[in-house]
């Protein structure tokens, strides 16, 4: 008993309960000022701001002053985006509400992805809201660039597997076009519209090339260019496809040297040349090319991540079209992503061109706005030193003395094309579709063949199998592996396996005569220098 006391009674224990109370006060009010999530308290009743914690504060960029007092709706974050009564009335009903990848805009205009939680509860005589907000905009990005990763490996998986068998076509139309030129030599005419064929088919050569460089499934070969020439080579071709209600208006003065291919140049301009066409359909329009040297600082790199501080070409394509709204903006470069009718387009045009500036280390962005027009910006570094390219002169097709040459391909037209592209090179060839009756031919005739020309993928047996089985027979016989396609094989690699050379399918007649006679040189000095 207490004497002091008016009811005669201790107070120890109301006094622990209240001090447990401000610990357990302190402790959340310590949680909720450290979080690095954002917090924000609502009263239930009003649906108005009663508390906001740091963290919150500063991801939106507003004070504490500034949001205390407002309702959720009230604030500029969430004005469009949550209703605080439907937000109240789904409390009410469920007493949870969860926004999963909600975008809000911080007081300076930065676009965020938030993962927002809500939750009604009753402290002391008040019920309230309590707001969690996670910050997701990283984890999206990455999750984006995770799905842009899988569109390209399904791309990269597609373009491989229909290389090969593309370019066996192109060979077939590259070999035929050489034993046509052949007949028609002195018939200008029919000459003129043999070589129109021929550059269609390079062209067709060079786009697969292409397509698997925009899959990362092949490296293009760059070289020291000026950009405006191949720009101005290329708006010649577009020009002759453009209604003549499209202006083209060119500002292409000569910059620094750059990097690149000039094939894949050649493809991104048509491509986004095309795309200017499609916009201004049905209207006149201008199409815009202009070219400046332009400098990348650490600011730029922010919003261009691809790309690295120093001097830079500027390469932009305008149009005066029906322009995009930010949603189809930002998929304008998905893969099979299009806004075009049936047959118009395939939706890879863009994914193509960025791509290629990926594999020239450059980047490209755009500016659009629907009735307005669309702007593509093009940036390639610039080389620090000037650089020339030394002219390679046209040389004839080397020739054959009756060599014999066995011909393996396991399709009958491209094992007869190659036949006779080497016989009218001066070479003894015979062919076969089968590796089992190559092998055969050079086992009971071991020194009949100087050279083995074998296709890489045949049914029943490789050609790298074949090679191998052919060399131990006859080990002084040389080999050249051609193929239609293939990611892992290189020079290198098929030199390390016995075979002198790498034949690309469609090799054009030059470059399989020029092969041809390097491999047979090479094996007749090994010869006479007794090395084998």
């Amino acid at each position: 008993m207490n004497p002091d006391h008016p009811n005669g009674k201790e107070d120890g224990p109301p006094a622990l309960i209240e001090q447990l109370l401000r610990a357990s006060e302190l402790r959340y009010r310590r949680l909720f000022e450290a979080a690095r999530d954002g917090i924000l308290i609502l009263d239930f009743a009003t649906g108005r701001v009663t508390d906001v914690n740091p963290f919150l504060s500063e991801l939106l960029g507003f004070t504490h002053a500034e949001m205390v007092g407002k309702t959720v709706g009230e604030l500029s974050p969430f004005k469009d985006l949550v209703s605080n009564q439907a937000m109240l009335e789904r409390l009410q009903r469920e007493g949870y509400v969860r926004y999963d990848g909600l975008p809000l805009k911080t007081k300076t205009g930065r676009k965020i992805s938030v993962e927002f939680v809500s939750n009604a509860y009753q402290a002391g005589d008040q019920k309230v809201i309590q707001c969690n907000i996670r910050d997701i905009t990283e984890r999206r990005r990455l999750e984006a660039q995770f799905l842009q990763a899988q569109k390209m490996e399904s791309i990269g998986q597609l373009a491989g597997g229909i290389a090969h068998d593309f370019n066996n076509i192109l060979t077939a139309i590259t070999g035929s076009l050489f034993l046509l030129s052949l007949e028609a030599a002195g018939q200008t005419a029919l000459l003129e519209q043999v070589e129109n064929i021929s550059a269609a088919a390079r062209r067709a050569t060079e786009l697969v090339k292409q397509i698997l460089t925009f899959s990362r499934q092949n490296n293009a070969t760059r070289e020291p260019v000026q950009l405006n020439h191949i720009v101005q080579e290329a708006l010649k071709l577009l020009r002759s496809s453009l209604p003549a209600s499209i202006q083209i208006q060119t500002a292409l003065p000569a910059t620094a040297l750059v990097l690149a291919n000039p094939t894949a140049i050649h493809q991104v301009m048509m491509n986004l040349g095309t795309n200017a066409w499609h916009a201004m359909r049905n209207r006149p329009g201008v199409l815009k090319v202009e070219m400046a040297a332009f400098a990348v600082d650490a600011d730029f790199c922010k919003t261009h991540p691809d790309l690295r501080p120093g001097p830079h070409v500027r390469l932009s394509v305008s149009d005066t079209g029906c322009g995009m709204d930010r949603a189809t903006g930002e998929r304008a470069f998905d893969p099979f992503f299009t806004t075009k009718g049936v047959g118009e387009g395939t939706g890879l045009g863009l994914a193509v061109a960025q791509g290629i500036m990926k594999s020239h280390e450059g980047a490209i962005s755009l500016h659009s706005r629907p009735g307005v027009g669309t702007t593509f910006d093009l940036y390639f570094p610039a080389l620090a030193t000037e650089a020339t390219v030394p002219a390679v002169p046209t040389a004839p097709i080397p020739r054959g003395r009756g060599e014999q040459i066995l011909y393996v391909d396991d399709e009958e037209l491209l094992a007869a094309l190659g036949k006779s592209i080497l016989e009218r090179l001066g070479y003894a060839v015979t062919q076969t579709t089968h590796p089992q009756e190559a092998l055969a031919m050079v086992r009971q005739q071991p020194g009949r063949f100087e050279l083995v020309i074998t296709d890489l993928t045949m049914p029943g047996m490789d050609g790298l199998t074949l090679g191998q089985q052919l060399r131990q027979i006859q080990p002084e016989l040389a080999l050249i592996l051609t193929t239609g396609y293939s990611g892992v094989l290189t020079t290198a690699k098929v030199r390390e396996l016995g075979f002198q050379e790498l034949l690309d399918k469609p090799s054009q007649a030059g470059a399989l005569g020029e092969a041809v006679d390097r491999v047979l040189h090479q094996r007749a000095l090994a010869k006479s220098l007794g090395l084998r």
